[in-house]
C-alpha cells in the first residue's frame, strides 16, 4: 500500500519517527494499528439509543433545555451543600475520637 500524505505532513512523520526511534514505516504502522483497535473498540449505538439521541436534538431545537447557568447554580448549590455534611460528619468523627 502506499498513501501520499501532505508535505508538511511527512516532515513531522520523519521528525517523530527519528524523535522516538522508529522507521517511518513503523511510526506510520503503529499510528494505524492504533487508529484501527480505536475504531473497533468504538461501541455501535442501538437503534433505542439512536432514537434517544434524536428526541433529545428535537428537544433542543425546540427550545426545550435547561439553561447551562441554571445547572451550573444548581451544581454549586449541591457542592455546598456536600461540602457542609462533610464538614458536619468531621466534627461529629472528632467528637466521637475524643
Amino acid at each position: 500500500m502506499a498513501i501520499n500524505l501532505p508535505a508538511e505532513l511527512e516532515q513531522s512523520v520523519d521528525q517523530l519517527a527519528a524523535r522516538h526511534g522508529f522507521t517511518k514505516d513503523d511510526f506510520i504502522r503503529d499510528a494505524v494499528e492504533q487508529r484501527v483497535a480505536q475504531y473497533e473498540e468504538e461501541p455501535e449505538l442501538t437503534e433505542a439509543q439512536l432514537a434517544h439521541l434524536d428526541e433529545g436534538v428535537a428537544q433542543l431545537r425546540r427550545g426545550e433545555f435547561v439553561p447551562g447557568e441554571v445547572i451550573e447554580a444548581k451544581l454549586e448549590k449541591l457542592l455546598e451543600e456536600l461540602e457542609a455534611r462533610a464538614k458536619i460528619e468531621e466534627q461529629s468523627a472528632s467528637v466521637a475520637t475524643r
